[in-house]
């Protein structure tokens, strides 16, 4: 994962993500897109990677990008953010498990550690140890 000294803004990238999941592609748009922020450092608020992405997964990148650019989408994702904010989320990352939500990039020990605390030990035995730390 990449450091940056920026934040890009998602709204874009969850709209054209929602054109994906209408056109059955989501999982594999999502997994692009996800690609595109935190290994690659590429700004998924802007069109040309918007596009890239589309095309990755064989999506209509003329039409996605309508799609975003006249905002067609607007009202699931406002829908969501609504049900986001009502159960704790205030970003992405958020990690929700058993009423307890986390923000932001947070480091796998903290993520391990709640799921320890929660009776859910990692399955991994690497991840189980270095949890345990």
């Amino acid at each position: 994962m990449v450091q940056r000294e920026w934040t890009s803004y998602s709204r874009r990238a969850l709209e054209a993500t929602e054109y994906a999941r209408d056109e059955g592609k989501i999982d594999p748009f999502r997994r692009v897109v996800f690609r595109q922020y935190w290994a690659d450092n590429l700004d998924i608020s802007q069109d040309d990677v918007l596009r890239a992405a589309a095309v990755e997964v064989g999506l209509d990148a003329d039409a996605m990008l309508a799609t975003v650019n006249d905002r067609r989408f607007s009202e699931r994702i406002d829908e969501d953010m609504e049900i986001a904010a009502e159960i704790g989320i205030k970003g992405v990352p958020s990690y929700l498990m058993a009423g307890n939500t986390t923000h932001g990039q947070a480091p796998f020990e903290h993520c391990a550690r709640l799921l320890i605390d929660l009776g859910q030990l990692p399955s991994h035995p690497g991840m189980r140890e270095q949890a345990l730390l």
